[in-house]
């Protein structure tokens, strides 16, 4: 806050290609109201009435923010890992959505930790790229080890029919093969399956022998997704963030894009034909290939 009215960091490269027409309103929302009376407290006594005016400077709730926008908005949750979470106070849905689209230009998000049980507050930071294992500071980063010495390892991996574990898999693998036969052969790509990385195991790997680049295929079935048969599960999102973390490019393959009463690929189906183009693509660019 004091950045922002005191030294005008508004202008400086992180906020200034919003080009503001003056000086930016700006809001900070809190979920609770002890922390809302505190801050507004905190922040009268720190700014002059001047100040506060110019920058039409409010702190409130997501209630009294209701039908009011900033073009800077300050949203902290008053939460931290360890602490009781109140899921139906947070979760409201129609309240989370008014807490965090109330900037015009900008949002700054301030935490101590995410709950685990915070399901909208995760859905909301993934959308803008965070890693929720990012943001869990009781992660146990033991269990990450950078691809970097995986990859000194990399003589050890192995393509091994046995170790395939559905038909699913045993689909995908076959239109691996003819990416790897269609981009330069084995001399140029190589095929892993079942290699081990952060205590998990990754359904295939792909290598650019020119470069070392490499990427993981997940292959993700029905049980892979919630409910819906669409949106992953919680479990799922949470194993992919430590991987990315370790430094994997991550590309999915999902079920409901291969089958639908019988297999899309037996169809010679033009949806799936654009999925596979897809597939081909992605894997094209993770690993650089010309």
């Amino acid at each position: 806050m004091h950045q922002l009215i005191r030294q005008k960091s508004y202008l400086q490269a992180s906020l200034g290609h919003h080009q503001f027409r003056g000086k930016p309103t700006i809001g900070v929302l809190c979920f609770v109201t002890d922390q809302r009376k505190e801050l507004e407290q905190q922040i009268q006594n720190r700014f002059s009435d001047e100040e506060l005016q110019e920058y039409q400077l409010r702190v409130g709730t997501p209630e009294e923010f209701q039908g009011n926008e900033r073009n800077i908005m300050i949203l902290t949750l008053g939460l931290d890992l360890n602490g009781r979470f109140a899921k139906g106070f947070y979760e409201n849905p129609n309240r989370f959505n008014v807490a965090t689209s109330r900037a015009i230009n900008y949002t700054y998000f301030l935490y101590v930790g995410v709950p685990k049980t915070a399901k909208l507050l995760k859905d909301y930071l993934r959308h803008f790229g965070y890693s929720i294992n990012e943001l869990d500071e009781t992660q146990d980063d033991s269990e990450i080890e950078p691809i970097e010495n995986l990859l000194n390892s990399q003589m050890h991996w192995r393509f091994e029919e046995s170790k395939i574990e559905s038909e699913f898999e045993h689909r995908v693998a076959e239109y691996l093969r003819d990416f790897v036969q269609q981009s330069g052969g084995d001399d140029k790509l190589k095929l892993y399956n079942q290699v081990e990385s952060c205590k998990k195991r990754l359904d295939f790997v792909l290598l650019n022998t020119q470069n070392n680049d490499c990427c993981a295929i997940e292959v993700d079935g029905q049980h892979h997704f919630s409910e819906d048969g669409r949106s992953y599960s919680e479990e799922h999102l949470e194993r992919a963030a430590i991987l990315k973390r370790a430094g994997w490019k991550i590309i999915h393959v999902p079920y409901h894009k291969w089958y639908h009463k019988g297999w899309l690929c037996d169809r010679q189906d033009e949806q799936f034909q654009a999925t596979l183009n897809s597939l081909y693509a992605q894997i094209e660019a993770a690993l650089e290939l010309g």
